[in-house]
């Protein structure tokens, strides 16, 4: 990622711009295998841990970020799957991050900020479940950073 942002190339987009709603639309369904099953349902035991994880780590960045030089998208009603920022300068801010070791995304299909009038300027941190409080210090550092 960091070697296609020196040359301003998001590779993620390329990627996935032709079609990529129709490919994974539900008229292209998709049976999981006997193994995915058994996987899914075993994951659901753990699930409430993993949503509780990220619901305290994005409180956490939202405590602990001052947002000067962006704004912070407040997700409601839903668990976080992701950090979501506004920033005036993306391709500034994005390679400021990568460069400090957060790789961030500026697009994710199927999370609607906004009917989609933010993704100028929209760029997505990450929030996964291995992400733990030292991460989220670093992040936290990392935002504030930004001016």
């Amino acid at each position: 990622m960091y070697f296609f942002s020196l040359f301003n190339k998001d590779i993620l987009f390329d990627l996935t711009k032709d079609d990529f709603s129709k490919k994974f639309s539900y008229d292209y369904k998709v049976k999981f295998t006997e193994l995915q099953a058994a996987i899914g349902y075993k994951m659901l035991d753990v699930l409430d841990s993993i949503n509780k994880k990220r619901k305290h780590n994005y409180e956490t960045l939202i405590n602990n970020v001052k947002g000067r030089g962006f704004r912070v998208i407040k997700v409601r009603d839903a668990q976080p799957i992701f950090f979501p920022i506004i920033v005036k300068e993306k391709g500034v801010v994005y390679n400021h991050l990568l460069k400090m070791g957060i790789d961030t995304i500026s697009r994710y299909y199927g999370y609607s900020l906004d009917n989609g009038n933010v993704e100028k300027g929209l760029l997505l941190l990450p929030l996964h479940i291995n992400v733990n409080g030292k991460d989220i210090h670093y992040l936290s550092k990392c935002l504030n950073s930004i001016i």
